[in-house]
């Protein structure tokens, strides 16, 4: 049996450790809890996984311009293994943008690539897979933020050559966190009580109507700190030379030249500046 699309969005978002800007995540978690009760754009979030790709058009991998430049777009809140309704509804799939930039990079008609990016971030999954891909192509690659560029999007972009931001972008918010809402309280004043039986003592986390034991909180907080000590070395890694301070890289959002003038981004500037700072590094490798 496939998992409805939403479904498969909202648990990555809801029940894993994420790297998405707070105020996204907000408003797709409600946009989610909607869509998946029916209510957002007539949706059923009942169909399944093929019925959902019949009502829309997947996207094209890479757009190639006349001038050579292959266009990867990163449009959305990242996830992994969506389907067509999901990518519909506003998520990213970064197995998608691996391909693209995989087979960008493969393309003889390609002298360089930019990587469009207009997301808030995501769920982590396949996050680490897909920016590996963009440090390793080995044709020029430039990322470009003309709006938003953080998080799990951020750890994306900052494996490119470059990136080019808008001058009101907002540029970085490195970290990861997870969010569960403790509903036990509420539980109680209902006369509710939930009896969990479980078969280890971090089996259930986060079950609606319990509260986190001190265990249960170490174990996750572990969790998180892992995956974000992967995210800042990444950042650090793909930014060798000029790399950001530590202390910045604490979730904080830089806006367009401040994100330059903290090593966050490369220059402020446009879709086609970034277009002709690829196609100059492409010319001086000989494409």
């Amino acid at each position: 049996m496939t998992m409805p699309p939403l479904w498969r969005l909202a648990r990555e978002l809801r029940a894993r450790p994420v790297a998405i800007e707070p105020r996204a995540f907000a408003a797709i978690d409600s946009q989610l809890a909607a869509a998946i009760e029916g209510r957002l754009a007539g949706l059923k979030a009942d169909r399944d996984e093929d019925e959902g790709d019949e009502l829309v058009e997947v996207p094209r991998l890479y757009d190639l311009r006349p001038d050579g430049v292959a266009v990867v777009p990163l449009h959305g809140i990242c996830g992994r293994h969506l389907s067509g309704l999901a990518m519909a509804c506003g998520g990213c799939d970064v197995d998608r943008v691996r391909a693209a930039v995989i087979a960008a990079d493969a393309d003889l008609a390609a002298r360089a690539i930019v990587l469009d990016v207009d997301s808030p971030g995501g769920a982590v999954a396949g996050v680490a897979e897909c920016a590996e891909a963009v440090a390793r192509v080995e044709k020029p690659c430039i990322a470009y933020a003309a709006d938003q560029c953080a998080s799990a999007a951020y750890w994306i972009a900052s494996q490119a050559d470059a990136l080019i931001v808008g001058p009101t972008a907002d540029i970085g918010s490195v970290g990861v966190y997870c969010a569960l809402l403790d509903e036990s309280r509420a539980y109680d004043a209902k006369g509710l009580k939930v009896e969990m039986l479980s078969s280890g003592a971090n089996k259930g986390v986060g079950y609606p109507g319990t509260a986190l034991t001190d265990e249960q909180r170490a174990t996750l907080q572990g969790q998180v700190d892992y995956v974000a000590e992967l995210f800042k070395a990444a950042v650090m890694k793909g930014r060798a030379g000029d790399e950001p301070s530590a202390d910045i890289l604490d979730g904080r959002c830089l806006v367009g030249g401040l994100a330059v003038d903290a090593n966050m981004a490369d220059g402020v500037g446009d879709m086609e500046a970034a277009v002709s700072l690829a196609l100059t590094m492409a010319a001086q490798v000989g494409d």
